[in-house]
């Protein structure tokens, strides 16, 4: 167990003298490289859950259109089959009352 703490100290040591001995523009570079990594990925989820989000609302606008349309076609549809259907009767009717 010492040893494995002996060995954590020494790599934090190492790890000082190394920063120590890095330019300012080093660790700035360093620290730069990685946060714009992160600022990339950020925004890169940002557009994702965005287009995603803004996609639910054109899905609904489009549900509800082609309803509206589905809707009308089906009342013709209905009407289309109630006239055939009294016609039919009609003439049924007639024929009935003519014999």
């Amino acid at each position: 167990m010492s040893l494995n703490l002996f060995n954590l100290s020494a790599r934090s040591q190492a790890a000082q003298q190394h920063f120590r001995e890095m330019s300012v523009q080093e660790i700035d570079k360093k620290m730069y490289g990685v946060g714009a990594r992160v600022k990339v990925g950020a925004v890169f989820a940002l557009i994702i859950l965005s287009g995603g989000l803004l996609m639910v609302p054109i899905g609904m606008r489009l549900y509800h259109d082609r309803k509206i349309c589905f809707d009308s076609q089906n009342k013709a549809y209905k009407l289309h089959q109630f006239v055939k259907d009294v016609t039919q009767l009609e003439m049924i009717r007639y024929t009935i009352i003519w014999y």
